[in-house]
């Protein structure tokens, strides 16, 4: 069967970067863009099983719908599979409508806004499946099932039932009109390993990029899931908080096959905790050292679970930067909403400076506008970002993502509270400012002013 998969088009400014925040998606500036890693996992697979894939990444290329409908009308692909962020929702719906009605081809959604707003897509004929929970093998199931013309023993799989019966709509591209139907539970793989390496064959791979990072970037998954179970955190919905973790020897050899297959340098590792299991950290270290091949990367981590040993070592095998998640400097925010992830704030400033002692660059990410929140705790974590001095800080409105308990809890409270929104945002603007206009910092900006206008050009946006 021929399949199609796409990253579809974002918006001119602030675009939307949908591997983010469990694959809910992101706004980021002009400087980041991540290659579609999901879609490439999931064409890899349906490759192995003999289909014939190509991905359509029009966030890269650039394109608008026009140009998107035109690609995919030229593409011959029987089945079209798209994701579905949160920033961009109606404008996903009112793609994926549109190709079916224009393109008369059946339409896939997966995501976890797809996965909780599933009757939303299929009532308002925006797919005729939605899969919930890891599209990887579920895709390529979905597919089998199709091309034999068979019922569908897949689970986490909603769609929409022809008009006389239970089965789907004819694979030839037309669609069924009768209820929607769904099998029990969700997908997720659990033999990481078991995986083939993402088609990065099948993407356009210099047109992605990190800021202040030179060299072809690509993004990697070295493992899934979180049991850390942050109430905030839309990692936990969208991969579960089951750890499941690829073996050194699977992803050392990911990154030697795409440096020497692709010329990859850069390796963005978006795992929600890298060093959650610190042996088998230690354990990629060494195998990178042995290789010794001209490789950086960067992860994604707790304060909590790094030692200066530890950093000294990843350092050692290539490690350009570190970034990870302080939240809330009020310490009973911290441990309702934070699960005390940095081991304690001392123990915080002490891994920064360490960092900084070993030449790797530091990312912080606080949150502003928690449910009980007041304006004396934002400056407290303010203050405390400002003692902390990473080298980039990232202060982001609170989110309830649906699916995770303080979105269930709470919703997203600043789409309805427009006084609240105002609020948090005017705390935000203010980080900023209490960030970066100080006299030394300004100093250690003009050293880099690329980075800086990076920077500059996000806060503008805000």
């Amino acid at each position: 069967m021929n399949v199609a998969l796409l990253n579809p088009p974002s918006f001119a400014r602030g675009r939307v970067s949908r591997g983010l925040m469990g694959g809910y998606g992101m706004r980021v500036g002009d400087g980041l863009l991540y290659p579609p890693i999901q879609l490439a996992y999931a064409a890899a697979v349906l490759e192995r099983r003999g289909h014939q894939v190509e991905i359509v990444d029009a966030e890269a290329r650039g394109d608008d719908e026009e140009a998107t409908a035109r690609a995919l009308a030229q593409s011959g692909a029987e089945l079209i599979a798209l994701s579905l962020s949160k920033d961009a929702f109606d404008r996903d719906i009112a793609l994926g409508r549109a190709l079916r009605a224009r393109l008369h081809r059946q339409v896939c959604a997966f995501g976890p806004m797809a996965s909780t707003h599933r009757r939303d897509v299929l009532g308002r004929d925006a797919a005729d499946f939605v899969l919930i929970g890891e599209p990887d093998v579920a895709l390529a199931d979905l597919v089998d099932a199709l091309e034999a013309k068979r019922a569908f023993p897949i689970p986490g799989l909603a769609y929409r039932t022809a008009a006389s019966s239970l089965a789907p709509g004819s694979s030839k591209g037309g669609r069924g009109d009768g209820p929607i139907a769904e099998t029990e539970g969700r997908h997720e793989v659990a033999d990481l390993d078991a995986l083939p390496f993402p088609a990065r064959h099948l993407l356009d791979n210099g047109r992605y990029r990190f800021p202040g990072v030179d060299g072809r970037v690509t993004a990697i998954h070295s493992s899934r899931g979180c049991p850390i179970e942050c109430p905030f955190c839309p990692y936990v919905f969208a991969e579960g908080s089951a750890l499941r973790q690829r073996s050194p020897d699977n992803v050392v050899d990911e990154m030697a096959h795409a440096h020497r297959t692709f010329g990859i340098e850069v390796f963005v590792f978006r795992d929600p905790v890298f060093t959650l299991k610190t042996a088998r950290v230690r354990e990629i270290c060494r195998r990178l050292v042995e290789l010794d091949l001209p490789l950086r990367w960067l992860c994604e981590t707790t304060v909590g679970s790094l030692s200066e040993d530890l950093l000294g070592e990843m350092a050692r095998a290539g490690c350009i930067a570190v970034s990870f998640g302080v939240e809330s400097a009020n310490e009973a925010l911290q441990r309702k909403y934070g699960r005390n992830k940095i081991g304690s704030f001392d123990h915080a400033l002490r891994m920064v400076d360490a960092c900084r002692r070993l030449g790797l660059t530091t990312r912080a990410f606080f949150m502003l506008g928690f449910p009980e929140e007041t304006p004396a705790m934002m400056a407290q974590t303010i203050d405390y970002a400002r003692r902390m001095d990473p080298d980039t800080v990232q202060f982001v409105p609170v989110t309830g993502y649906p699916g995770t308990p303080l979105g269930d809890e709470h919703g997203d409270v600043l789409q309805r509270d427009a006084a609240r929104a105002r609020e948090v945002r005017t705390a935000i603007r203010r980080a900023y400012r209490r960030f970066y206009a100080r006299p030394s910092r300004l100093r250690a900006e003009l050293v880099h002013p690329r980075r800086l206008l990076h920077k500059l050009a996000r806060y503008r946006a805000l």
